[in-house]
């Protein structure tokens, strides 16, 4: 029966199977375009990893350099002007600053952010105490002039 038998030519331009063969090409560029997005954002995510990583070991070794520096201040000014009434204090903080950098060389960087906060803290204490007997000693000595 010619009912019965069916022309593939006329399904092949039938305009609802060429709708739906576009609908699938859409889908297929979309999809195809979704993972394009999605593996550049597992990229960019493995990056910004890979950087806060690197933030946290240089920041960790900034601190150690810090802690050093602070130490030798520190050291300097006990060790010119032993009778200013800051030398027990900054001797006290020198020898934490000294067993804080034995302890933060422990840590990894990925480690550090975790007391970061708290180093900050501690250090601009110990550093403001530094600075404020260079003050105090630029005044006398200028005073003395």
């Amino acid at each position: 029966c010619i009912l019965g038998r069916l022309n593939f030519d006329a399904i092949g331009w039938s305009p609802l199977l060429a709708r739906d063969d576009a609908a699938a090409e859409w889908t297929s560029a979309f999809t195809s375009e979704a993972v394009t997005a999605i593996a550049a954002q597992a990229e960019t995510m493995e990056r910004l990893e890979a950087l806060k990583a690197e933030k946290g070991r240089l920041t960790l070794q900034y601190a150690l350099m810090d802690l050093e520096s602070f130490q030798i201040g520190a050291a300097d000014i006990m060790a010119k002007h032993p009778e200013i009434p800051e030398a027990s204090k900054l001797q006290g903080f020198a020898r934490d600053a000294k067993a804080l950098h034995g302890a933060l060389q422990e840590l990894t960087g990925a480690e550090f952010p975790q007391v970061e906060d708290s180093y900050k803290q501690v250090s601009n204490r110990w550093k403001s105490a530094l600075a404020s007997a260079k003050v105090r000693l630029a005044g006398s000595g200028s005073c003395a002039a």
